[in-house]
């Protein structure tokens, strides 16, 4: 998944490192909701609000959002993207989190990732 509205718009990484993403965190996998992905959709925003994150775009034709968290201890930027498709007998949440500076991020994106996906069921169907 890209990400497009933030500040520093980037293009997926590629394969090599969805690899290492994916043997660091098998457990992050995309959840799925036994709902529509137009719905799915719909919950998103306010999980984001609940978090005190900036909403950056909505862009409902993709059904996807951005939005941008700013770290509690340096007050640096970090972006969420998430994006509803289409699986199954409802919709696959794709959800992203990158650090917009540096290259370690001591685990931080994948634990907000897991927060995400523990909480989406929250929201209903």
């Amino acid at each position: 998944m890209l990400f497009w509205d933030g500040p520093t718009p980037t293009g997926n990484p590629g394969g090599q490192v969805a690899e290492l993403q994916r043997a660091a965190c098998p457990d992050l996998l995309p959840p799925e909701w036994p709902t529509a992905p137009a719905r799915a959709y719909e919950r998103a925003p306010a999980l984001v609000r609940e978090r005190g994150w900036a909403v950056v775009a909505g862009v409902p034709e993709e059904v996807r959002i951005e939005a941008a968290v700013e770290s509690r201890r340096y007050g640096f930027f970090d972006g969420v993207a998430f994006r509803a498709r289409q699986g199954g007998a409802g919709s696959i949440v794709d959800i992203r989190s990158r650090s917009r500076l540096g290259r370690i991020d001591r685990g931080v994106n994948a634990k907000r990732i897991r927060a995400c996906i523990a909480d989406l069921p929250d929201r209903g169907a």
